[in-house]
């Protein structure tokens, strides 16, 4: 699989805010920035919001803005 499919990333965040819950930590968001993941900005957007939409976290603000 590539570095950058979604089922990779989404595993990733997922796995990583299961283990901050279990361990009774807060999230550092700066853990699963897009830099981190080595993916582009928009594309780690839109799996968040994805992920937020479909009930996988919560917590998540989207704000849509004209031109992006």
């Amino acid at each position: 699989m590539a570095k950058n499919d979604y089922n990779v990333i989404v595993c990733i965040i997922l796995a990583y805010m299961y283990k901050c819950l279990k361990d009774g930590k807060p999230v550092d968001v700066e853990l699963m920035n897009p830099k981190t993941l080595g993916i582009p900005d928009n594309y780690w957007v839109y799996i968040v919001r994805h992920l937020a939409e479909s009930n996988y976290i919560e917590g998540v603000a989207c704000e849509y803005y004209k031109g992006g």
